[in-house]
């Protein structure tokens, strides 16, 4: 599925995903989780597979607590993504002890949230 280790496929999945499903494409993006679920091999494809499905399911569900909703709907998004970044950097491996997918997943969309469209339930 998501070969942990090489971060531009990791990226690139992380990123055609984020597009698809935040383009309204809900069905296009079920299937991307469908495809990757079926091809977990690892506890580090679990997380990172866990990560997108719960980025989907608090956009599907119109979590308005997340942080995704957060992101878009308190200001720049660009500015929050960079502030939640800062926070992630500082403690996920104090609190973790060690690279972990699920954060890297999320690393990658706060990174390139410039890069990916607004969601369209956000327009």
């Amino acid at each position: 599925m998501i070969i942990y280790m090489d971060n531009e496929r990791l990226r690139n999945i992380v990123l055609k995903f984020a597009k698809t499903l935040f383009e309204g494409r809900i069905t296009d993006a079920e299937k991307i989780l469908a495809s990757l679920k079926r091809r977990i091999s690892t506890e580090e494809e679990k997380r990172a597979y866990l990560a997108l499905y719960g980025l989907y399911f608090s956009y599907t569900s119109e979590d308005k607590d997340s942080l995704l909703f957060k992101l878009y709907t308190n200001g720049d998004a660009v500015t929050n993504s960079q502030k939640f970044l800062k926070v992630i950097k500082e403690t996920s491996i104090n609190v973790l002890g060690k690279q972990d997918a699920y954060i890297e997943v999320w690393k990658i969309i706060l990174n390139n949230i410039d890069k990916i469209p607004v969601p369209h339930k956000l327009k």
